[in-house]
């Protein structure tokens, strides 16, 4: 196990954020790495 003091985590397809407050971001980072994951499929 590694601790680490970044607020959101991704490690492979686990998604972790540093409590409810960050959740909002969490989804944000995420929807936004979704979206590019899309669209660099069309490239």
């Amino acid at each position: 196990m590694e601790i680490v003091e970044d607020r959101i985590v991704r490690d492979g397809n686990i998604w972790t954020s540093a409590g409810t407050s960050v959740g909002i971001g969490l989804a944000l980072v995420f929807v936004e790495y979704m979206a590019y994951e899309k669209t660099a499929g069309k490239i």
